[in-house]
């Protein structure tokens, strides 16, 4: 691991440990979407910290030239799964947004969405 590895991934835990603390703090203070969206940013942040490790585990220095070859066709059924954990976790917090815009509407005591201006 060189050093700017080790920078970025020192930072991507600071990054993680103060959402965590923030979303905390948030709840303690009862900001309830304020602690939302520290928690979906500490999640994002550990579910990049377990694809960078998922990717970087099976990579080991290439020897040859066309050693590579076969390391990349193993490689995409890996990024293929990856990529699909991605957009899942992305529409779960469109689907958390959803949920937070309809609470927010319920609590200002208007129950239907509000009307489209046209263009």
């Amino acid at each position: 691991m060189n050093l700017r590895s080790r920078i970025w991934g020192i930072g991507a835990g600071v990054f993680g440990i103060v959402n965590l603390l923030g979303a905390l703090l948030a709840m303690r203070m009862s900001e309830r979407a304020h602690a939302d969206v520290h928690l979906i940013l500490f999640l994002l942040s550990a579910l990049a910290y377990l694809a960078w490790r998922a990717v970087n585990r099976g990579r080991r220095p290439q020897l040859a030239v066309d050693a590579g070859a076969a390391d990349s066709d193993a490689a995409d059924p890996q990024i293929e799964y990856l990529q699909q954990s991605v957009d899942a976790l992305a529409l779960e917090v469109e689907r958390l947004g959803e949920a937070q815009r309809a609470r927010e509407r319920l609590r200002e005591g208007t129950s239907s969405p509000p009307p489209k201006k046209d263009q």
